[in-house]
């Protein structure tokens, strides 16, 4: 990563995690970073979407908003850098190359490491499972390092 474009990640990350505050109002101050010359393309489509959203109060603008009224500021900026930059930013242009290559890249990866959860929640697939099983820390550290390697952090 060059250093203009390191820079701005920082400044970036530090901005978009004081929005987030639990106020849509807060959200809106985003719009202002449009302005910025950040170098990614899929970064400004990004914006532009969370744009759109954060006017009709849904989708990403929403969630957002509930983790910015329920988590602390180091939590904030964690999620910023690791869902906006390194799985919108960094991540794309990885499974863009991939693509490029023939090769099917899945948009996100759900993992269940354990069949313990008794929750029930409606609509949720893992009542549907026995509750036996568990991936081991070897067999995870090895699908994470694979997620990552296709652009899925």
């Amino acid at each position: 990563m060059r250093l203009r474009e390191s820079c701005l990640r920082i400044l970036l990350t530090y901005s978009i995690s004081r929005c987030l505050t639990g106020r849509m109002k807060d959200l809106r101050k985003l719009f202002l970073l449009q302005r910025i010359p950040y170098p990614s393309p899929v970064f400004r489509a990004f914006l532009g979407r969370l744009s759109q959203d954060i006017e009709k109060r849904c989708g990403l603008a929403s969630l957002l908003q509930r983790l910015g009224a329920n988590s602390n500021s180091i939590c904030r900026r964690k999620i910023v850098e690791n869902l906006i930059f390194n799985w919108v930013v960094k991540g794309a242009r990885l499974r863009t190359r991939h693509r490029a290559e023939g090769q099917w890249v899945p948009f996100f990866v759900v993992i269940s490491p354990t069949m313990h959860c008794n929750l029930r929640c409606r609509g949720c697939y893992s009542g549907l499972y026995s509750r036996q099983g568990e991936l081991s820390e070897e067999l995870l550290d090895d699908i994470f390092c694979q997620c990552k390697s296709i652009g899925n952090y």
